[in-house]
C-alpha cells in the first residue's frame, strides 16, 4: 500500500499536496486547516499519482471551503486529474478554482 499524501504548508493560506492521492491513501486528509483570511491555495504539482480518490478529496475540500465562505484555488493541477474532472463533468465546478 502506498503512503498517505501530505499537505505541506508553503505560506500563509498556501499548501502543497505531495505524494499519492488515491482512493486508498486519502483517508487521513479531511478538512483543510482554518485559514487566517478567506483564501486557501493548494498546489497539486507535487502529486506523484492521482485518481478518483483525489477528485473526491478536492470535492470535499471545495464544499468545506464554500460552507465557510473561503475561496479555494488550485494550482499545477495534473493532467490526469483534469481529465477526470472532464470525465465526471466536474470541470465547471472547479473552473474558477484552477489557476
Amino acid at each position: 500500500m502506498a503512503d498517505a499524501p501530505e499537505l505541506i504548508k508553503t505560506g500563509d493560506g498556501a499548501y502543497a499536496l505531495e505524494g499519492e492521492a488515491t482512493l486508498y491513501t486519502i483517508g487521513s486528509l479531511n478538512a483543510l486547516p482554518e485559514p487566517h483570511d478567506k483564501h486557501v491555495h493548494i498546489d497539486l504539482g507535487r502529486l506523484t499519482k492521482a485518481d478518483s480518490g483525489a477528485l473526491a478529496l478536492l470535492l470535499r475540500w471545495y464544499r468545506w471551503a464554500a460552507r465557510r465562505n473561503i475561496r479555494l484555488t488550485l494550482g499545477a493541477v495534473p493532467e490526469d486529474l483534469l481529465a477526470l474532472m472532464r470525465l465526471y463533468d466536474l470541470n465547471q465546478v472547479f473552473e474558477e478554482a484552477i489557476c
